[in-house]
């Protein structure tokens, strides 16, 4: 006699439910846009040194070590400052303000992947190693324990962890840092203030409640958005130079100079008319940005142009 099928009983599907929802929560709080990003820029260093090649086992083991890295710096600064987060509207639904993950496994996450990060890179080389260990303690020491909540140069103390990524990607494969190497970090690390002060001007309220003294919170809006102005017109000449130097080639140049063009009529227009929905728009539109001109890096390197 046929036996009847059991149904699935709604004890294990709630283990279920809670099971995909603690997964999701690990996977959120590495913030994984801002890793795939960062991680962008270290394939391109990569591919800089490499002249468009990828050999196999090395740029797996980058790819390994820089996005591990990368998701452990995120974590544990989210660990960190899981008491701004749950004050500030933008950061409250993060899984640690959020009860979704406790502060206790974020914490031993995040250190287990900067340690197989660490791991990763020694397969590579020395160098590579001792750049994704400096970003580490730059973004998670220097920046986020430190100098976040004491000055409003803070993201100054930061933005190297930004640029690291790239260098880091370049070095993997040449076992050291060439002039590309050096202009792609450079960049990187100019372009954050741009990204950050904009994001800091649409949630002003937000940081100056949480007590972060970000330079767009302790300064006039008008006086930051000239800031915003001035940092993106170095930007744009600083992505410049390496083409005219000769060591970017022509499809860097045009994508360079265009999109450069954009990003400087955005905060142009911001500094005019210092609205936050503008500053919103800039910060949307400035990691766009970085990544077309990484991208463009990238085809030149394929190219060989």
């Amino acid at each position: 006699m046929a036996q009847p099928e059991r149904l699935i009983s709604p004890g294990k599907v709630m283990s279920l439910a809670m099971s995909v929802r603690s997964l999701r929560a690990y996977f959120l709080v590495t913030k994984p846009a801002m890793v795939a990003l960062l991680v962008f820029t270290g394939v391109v260093g990569f591919a800089r040194a490499s002249h468009g090649t990828f050999p196999a086992e090395p740029f797996l083991f980058l790819l390994l070590a820089l996005t591990l890295g990368c998701a452990a710096a995120n974590t544990l600064t989210g660990y960190i400052d899981r008491d701004i987060d749950a004050v500030m509207v933008r950061t409250r639904y993060r899984p640690i303000p959020s009860s979704q993950l406790s502060p206790g496994r974020a914490l031993v996450f995040g250190l287990v992947l900067a340690l197989l990060a660490l791991g990763f890179s020694l397969r590579l080389n020395w160098l590579t190693f001792a750049l994704i260990f400096l970003g580490l303690i730059n973004n998670v020491v220097m920046y986020s324990l430190w100098a976040k909540r004491r000055t409003p140069l803070n993201i100054f103390a930061g933005s190297l962890a930004g640029g690291l990524p790239a260098v880091s990607g370049y070095a993997a494969y040449a076992g050291g840092i060439g002039p590309d190497g050096l202009w792609l970090g450079a960049i990187v690390m100019i372009w954050i203030p741009v990204h950050v002060w904009s994001i800091a001007i649409k949630y002003r309220a937000d940081y100056a409640e949480a007590g972060v003294p970000m330079l767009p919170v302790i300064i006039s809006r008008e006086r930051a958005v000239q800031f915003i102005a001035l940092a993106t017109g170095l930007l744009v000449v600083l992505s410049v130079i390496p083409a005219l130097l000769g060591l970017f080639g022509w499809v860097y140049l045009l994508s360079a100079v265009s999109l450069g063009v954009v990003l400087l009529f955005l905060s142009l227009w911001l500094m005019f008319r210092p609205l936050e929905r503008h500053a919103w728009i800039l910060f949307k539109v400035s990691g766009v940005y970085l990544g077309l001109l990484f991208l463009a890096v990238l085809v030149d390197a394929v190219l060989g142009a």
